[in-house]
């Protein structure tokens, strides 16, 4: 979306659902207002937004969703309904609610990449994420440091954008889909300060290693279906937690980190068997990234997805 004026902004957010008052804060330049690209992955939304110029918007509906919002050039400034005013620029983020009475507003034009989720799916994973029945909304610290407590997410982007510029189709796999956001939804529970983190339950609630046995069953009986920590917790009779702990204490690993590694093992018999293409094949187990499958699988199996089909 190219915007040459300021309503034409306004009417895209509320095509999206979020309604804001637009006002601009100096006269338009030659250039177009603003840009926007966006790119639906698995229920969330990324947004790469370009400003040519100085802006001012106040939100006037709810959204029911957060943004973490990361300023690829110059400055962002919101007025938040929960954590007052913040601001943040280049290596940093900022995580806000979009409800009605939010502002934003920047004083020089600017670049920013938001990620958008719906706040009811986090909220829903946190109770077995975080092994608590929530009493108050999900907040998150309003500015993180991309270099430390952020820098998992700072590698998210990096990964979304790339995927979303070199293999969009790869979406089309549920393999692949449920592992991207399963990849979101872990990162962002996991990585990011919240409230429910901070008051959640210390107790581990699971027989070890029996839950290991089943979830990995699971895995090998489903590894070509979207699987997600919470299903396999489910499955295996534990909270979210209790099932990483288990895992990371007898198998030194993540369960995602053992379900990648099934999935390798799939894939190489695939391979041997010429059952598609290197594509297709690698989308079909869940790798979304075929530089980075490549690279995976020739670490484990000593050569890459190409030699395995010479040599067959």
């Amino acid at each position: 979306m190219h915007a040459e004026t300021i309503d034409e902004v306004s009417d895209w957010y509320t095509g999206t659902g979020a309604g804001y008052e637009m006002l601009l804060r100096a006269d338009k330049g030659d250039g177009p207002v603003a840009s926007v690209s966006t790119t639906d992955i698995s229920g969330f939304e990324l947004r790469v937004f370009n400003w040519g110029i100085p802006v001012h918007g106040l939100l006037v509906a709810d959204t029911s969703t957060i943004t973490i919002n990361t300023a690829l050039t110059g400055t962002r400034n919101v007025r938040d309904q929960h954590f007052g005013n913040i601001s943040w620029e280049r290596n940093q983020a900022g995580i806000y609610s979009l409800e009605a009475g939010t502002e934003i507003a920047s004083n020089k034009p600017h670049s920013l990449l938001h990620l958008v989720l719906p706040v009811k799916l986090l909220e829903a994973r946190a109770r077995s994420f975080f092994d608590r029945e929530p009493d108050e909304p999900l907040r998150f610290s309003p500015v993180v440091d991309l270099s430390r407590e952020g820098k998992a997410v700072n590698s998210l982007f990096d990964y979304l954008l790339v995927q979303a510029v070199t293999a969009p189709d790869a979406l089309r796999y549920p393999a692949v889909e449920s592992s991207l956001r399963e990849l979101i939804i872990s990162t962002v529970l996991g990585t990011l300060p919240n409230n429910y983190e901070q008051r959640s339950s210390s107790k581990v609630d699971c027989t070890v290693p029996r839950s290991v046995k089943r979830a990995e069953e699971y895995m090998r009986a489903h590894a070509d279906e979207p699987i997600s920590v919470e299903l396999l917790a489910r499955n295996a009779g534990c909270s979210e937690r209790a099932l990483q702990n288990a895992f990371k204490t007898f198998r030194g690993t993540t369960p995602m980190g053992m379900l990648r590694d099934i999935r390798l093992e799939k894939a190489y018999r695939d391979m041997k068997e010429a059952t598609g293409t290197i594509a297709e094949i690698a989308f079909k187990w869940g790798f979304s990234n075929l530089g980075r499958f490549s690279a995976q699988y020739a670490a484990k199996f000593g050569e890459t997805p190409s030699q395995t089909r010479k040599f067959c």
